[in-house]
């Protein structure tokens, strides 16, 4: 009875759905990392940008009654960078160095999601992802009155927070098909590093994407 029930009301939620597609896409990033706010003197920092790629499936245009939902995609992607980051004070601090070569697989949410002319698209919502392989090339050395301990590894933030923003072009094809090249941006709101200090390391992305969306 309960399995019934279920059923019953699956079947009833997708029913109401009008105008469904979805969407394969695939892309190459460009992830520049920054410090987010300013140290002291004694603090300095230079950063190494770095390509990475994406893939990615997306639900769009799922219309309930009148009303459109929230447009949802999975992304798989890569990013690459280095960072250097020395705290040096009195005797003590922390130097960082390391090539970052990261897996990430994020989920994101457009709420916002506007079409002109049926042609140019424009979506702003935000991501939550999750690094699930760290490639890491480097250390992370903490110094304390003259000795050096390098046993501690650099670790990033398995969970992150972000913004993302599209802008894209339709070109519509036969069969229900369209081909969609487009922009992204994205902003890292969450710090890379969970123990990040004194200026916290964060990363925003650009990613040239192409796109290929069926309607059913």
């Amino acid at each position: 009875m309960k399995k019934t029930l279920i059923f019953l009301l699956t079947f009833l939620f997708f029913s109401s759905m009008k105008g469904q597609s979805i969407e394969y896409s695939a892309g190459i990033s460009y992830t520049t990392y920054f410090d987010h706010q300013e140290a002291y003197d004694e603090y300095y920092s230079a950063y190494n940008s770095g390509y990475g790629y994406s893939f990615g499936i997306s639900i769009a245009d799922i219309k309930i009654d009148s009303s459109y939902l929230p447009i949802v995609s999975l992304t798989f992607y890569n990013y690459k960078g280095k960072i250097y980051k020395d705290n040096y004070g009195l005797g003590s601090g922390i130097v960082t160095q390391i090539e970052a070569d990261n897996y990430n697989i994020g989920l994101e949410i457009y709420p916002v999601h506007i079409k002109i002319e049926k042609k140019i698209r424009f979506r702003l919502g935000g991501e939550i992802s999750y690094l699930i392989k760290e490639n890491t090339n480097g250390n992370k050395i903490s110094r304390s009155g003259g000795n050096f301990d390098t046993t501690s590894t650099a670790l990033f933030n398995k969970l992150n927070v972000g913004i993302i923003a599209s802008v894209g072009y339709e070109v519509r094809l036969k069969n229900n098909w369209s081909i969609i090249p487009q922009y992204l941006f994205y902003l890292r709101l969450t710090n890379e590093f969970p123990d990040d200090s004194p200026a916290n390391t964060k990363l925003y992305r650009h990613s040239i994407e192409i796109a290929f969306k069926k309607r059913f």
